[in-house]
């Protein structure tokens, strides 16, 4: 999507603004309503499960850098 207008207010779902957030191709048309730090949720396990592949994961990219490559 180009534009999203995510409305804080109505959080009922964990997880369902994220939803919506992740289908944009950039922040450039986001808008955001009613919005409240204390409406944000954010699981304890993602939160351990995001530190501990931060810390434990080698990333290994599916192209060779093109920097290096003669051309």
């Amino acid at each position: 999507m180009d534009t999203a207008v995510i409305d804080f207010g109505t959080r009922k779902t964990a997880h369902l603004h994220y939803v919506g957030l992740s289908r944009l191709r950039n922040l450039n048309g986001l808008y955001i309503t009613c919005f409240s730090e204390h409406k944000i949720h954010v699981n304890p396990l993602v939160v351990q499960k995001m530190e501990r592949l931060r810390h434990i994961h080698v990333w290994h990219p599916c192209l060779p850098d093109l920097a290096t490559l003669s051309g």
